[in-house]
C-alpha cells in the first residue's frame, strides 16, 4: 500500500499566505510602474534658455561704458549693438533628428530681457548642436516691414531699402575719423552677390542653460575703425564685415 503525505492545515495555510502576499506585491508593483509612466508621459517638454553677452576685453559690455583695446592701441565706447536670430534649429549629428524654431528674436543689447530666450523641445529627443541664422531670411525680407519684433520702429530696416538689417553696431573711437568720431556698422542685404544673412553651428552637451558669447574685440580692429569706419548699404564691405560675425560667438562656461 502506497503512503501518500498530507500536508498538515499550519502548513496549507502558510502556502496560502505566501501565494496572496505574492499576488498582491505583484499587483502593487505593477500599478506603480504604471503610474510612473504615465508620470513621465504627463511631464512637459524641458525647456533650453539661450543667453547672449557681449563681452570686450573678456568682461561683460557695458553700452556706453570706455574701454581700452589694446589691438587699436585707444579707447572705444559702444552705444548700440543688436542683431537678428532666426530658425534656431537643434539637431543631431546625422541629421537624422531636428528640432526648429521658425520665430525671429531680436537680441538688442540695450534691452536685457531681449538676451534670454527659452525654447521648448521634445522630452524624447537627443540633440548634440544647434544653430541659428544671424539675419533675415530672403522670403521675409521680400515681404515687407512687419510687427512684433520685427517692427521698423525698433531701427533695423531701411526704409529706404525696403529691407531689414542685421546685425547693427555703433560706438565712438577717437582713431575714428568719422564726424564725432562715430564708426557704424549696419550691416544688411539679402540679395546677391551682397546677402549678408550667416549661419552658426555649435556643439550641444544637454544643457538646460547654454551661455553665447560675443567677443567685440574681433571686430574693433585699427582697420575697422580707422578704414572701414561706415558700411550702411549692402556691398563687398558689408559682406566682408559679415563673413566675420559668425567668429565673434563661442559658448560660454
Amino acid at each position: 500500500m502506497n503512503l501518500s503525505i498530507v500536508p498538515n492545515d499550519t502548513y496549507l495555510m502558510k502556502v496560502s499566505l505566501t501565494i496572496v502576499v505574492f499576488i498582491l506585491g505583484s499587483l502593487c508593483s505593477a500599478s506603480a510602474q504604471s503610474i510612473a509612466v504615465k508620470a513621465r508621459d504627463t511631464q512637459p517638454a524641458p525647456y533650453i534658455r539661450l543667453k547672449f553677452q557681449a563681452q570686450i576685453n573678456n568682461e561683460p559690455l557695458e553700452l556706453g561704458k570706455s574701454y581700452y583695446v589694446s589691438g587699436l592701441e585707444d579707447s572705444v565706447s559702444i552705444k548700440t549693438l543688436k542683431f537678428y536670430m532666426a530658425d534656431l534649429t537643434f539637431s543631431d549629428a546625422e541629421m537624422a533628428l531636428d528640432e526648429r524654431s521658425y520665430a525671429t528674436f531680436l537680441i538688442d543689447m540695450e534691452d536685457t530681457v531681449s538676451l534670454q530666450r527659452s525654447f521648448r523641445t521634445s522630452k524624447e529627443a537627443s540633440y548634440n548642436e544647434f544653430s541659428f541664422s544671424l539675419g533675415i531670411d530672403s522670403v521675409t525680407q521680400n515681404s515687407g516691414a512687419k510687427g512684433g519684433e520685427l517692427d521698423p520702429t525698433r531701427g533695423m530696416y531701411w526704409s529706404w531699402q525696403s529691407g531689414y538689417i542685421n546685425f547693427k553696431l555703433e560706438g565712438t573711437s577717437n582713431s575714428c575719423p568719422a564726424r564725432n568720431h562715430l564708426f557704424q556698422y549696419h550691416i544688411g542685404g539679402f540679395q546677391s552677390p551682397y546677402n549678408t544673412l550667416q549661419s552658426l553651428v555649435f556643439e550641444y552637451d544637454q544643457s538646460s542653460s547654454i551661455l553665447i558669447i560675443m567677443d567685440c574685440n574681433k571686430l574693433l580692429t585699427q582697420k575697422n575703425i580707422t578704414e572701414n569706419f561706415q558700411i550702411m548699404s549692402p556691398n563687398e564691405r558689408a559682406m566682408n564685415f559679415a563673413n566675420k560675425l559668425p567668429g565673434i560667438f563661442r559658448i560660454g562656461p
